[in-house]
């Protein structure tokens, strides 16, 4: 995770289905336990009952899941292909950046 500067990994079956996450917060946890990270495998500290959303869904509708599960990071899936993408706080925060000043356009 360092090595790429991400915050999240999204674990996935053979099938590229979820079946976990991983953040960055999971390893204060791991520094919380005074455990060495190499100690342990990703299982062990990976969120498995993960809340994800489709590429369909709205960029509001993206953001109330968020707070609503006190969450920064939501894998995007498609049923067919499994996990297509990942929407974090961060990309919501610069999607409203760009939106500043910029009139709306109803077509």
């Amino acid at each position: 995770m360092l090595e790429e500067g991400i915050s999240s990994v999204v674990v996935v079956d053979e099938r590229n289905h979820v079946t976990g996450i991983l953040t960055s917060t999971d390893f204060v946890a791991i520094a919380a336990d005074e455990q060495s990270a190499e100690e342990f495998s990703v299982a062990d500290y990976m969120t498995e009952d993960v809340v994800t959303t489709a590429a369909s869904e709205s960029i509001q509708g993206v953001a109330d899941r968020l707070i609503e599960h006190g969450i920064h990071h939501v894998p995007v899936t498609d049923e067919s292909a499994g996990v297509i993408g990942m929407v974090t706080t961060t990309d919501l925060t610069a999607y409203l950046s760009g939106l500043k000043g910029t009139p709306v356009v109803n077509s």
